[in-house]
């Protein structure tokens, strides 16, 4: 947009009820720069700070017990502010944000956007409702680890005050992470039991095919790189597109590494009499637990 044009659609966004800081926002999208501040700098806040660099955002990040007047002042300036904070210190780093945005008009506070499992929209609002002002902008998200190599997956859920711009902002912000998902809230502990805690359960295999491996009398380096490989060259079969240019799913992959009564089929046959169940009850435990931190 020229600077005429753009000008033109805060016009129009004004018309249409656009606070001052929906306007500052829109400003910073087109002009590509979105300002991210980061709570939290560990493997998930410095993988997410990498994602939003990528896109061009300015960053800046604060460690959760450091929060020095300096470094604050970037909690004020930004549109998106990450608490990538460990549940139990959430508490205490919310009231610390909420005490500093609370002079801030809400139409010009960040979107306060945290990572942390198990907490509900619910407890965010009883920590923040401290302020007599109630219109704070909080979305859950629930991401991987691969979004540390952009192939990740990241739910994002927002309470009533977040609408579908908020969202598609930090959908921008962090695209270069992987896979961005809307889902409703009750639907995110199933998505942890998914893709959250996923990657795990594919390396728990992994790790579980190399001691078969050398069990049957592989050498543990050998066993070890067949597993490995045998991952990353599955993974890659599943997400390209077959000769009609559609994407492969899994059943039909399988289908055609197993021919009738050989040697994947007698394998299969003993998987398949407790691997679906497995799954299932292992994605119930993650639920469950999900559920318990909540409650705590």
């Amino acid at each position: 947009l020229q600077g005429g044009e753009f000008g033109s659609l805060l016009k129009v966004a004004t018309i249409f009820g656009c606070g001052l800081g929906d306007r500052d926002r829109l400003y910073n999208i087109f002009m590509n720069e979105l300002k991210l501040t980061v709570i939290g700098y560990g493997n998930m806040g410095s993988a997410l700070a990498r994602a939003a660099q990528s896109t061009g955002a300015i960053v800046n990040v604060i460690s959760h017990t450091d929060f020095d007047l300096g470094k604050l002042e970037s909690v004020k300036d930004c549109d998106v502010l990450l608490l990538a904070v460990k549940p139990k210190g959430m508490f205490e780093v919310l009231n610390k944000v909420r005490e500093e945005l609370n002079s801030i008009v809400p139409e010009s506070r960040p979107i306060l956007f945290t990572v942390a499992a198990g907490l509900e929209h619910k407890f965010y609002s009883d920590v923040l409702k401290k302020d007599n002002n109630q219109r704070w902008k909080v979305i859950r998200g629930m991401p991987n680890t691969p979004v540390s190599v952009g192939s990740g997956v990241i739910s994002l859920t927002g309470n009533a005050n977040v609408d579908q711009k908020d969202i598609d902002l930090v959908k921008k912000m962090f695209e270069k992470a992987g896979t961005l998902v809307e889902i409703p809230e009750k639907q995110i502990n199933a998505l942890t039991a998914i893709s959250g805690s996923g990657p795990a359960y594919f390396y728990a295999f992994t790790e579980s095919l190399i001691k078969a491996g050398e069990n049957l009398g592989l050498s543990s380096e050998l066993s070890r790189l067949l597993a490995k490989q045998t991952l990353i060259g599955s993974a890659k079969l599943i997400n390209t597109p077959d000769s009609e240019q559609k994407m492969p799913e899994p059943e039909n992959l399988r289908i055609a590494v197993t021919s009738p009564g050989g040697t994947t089929a007698a394998a299969l046959d003993v998987y398949n009499k407790t691997l679906d169940n497995l799954s299932y009850e292992a994605c119930k435990a993650n639920i469950a637990r999900s559920v318990e931190m909540a409650n705590v």
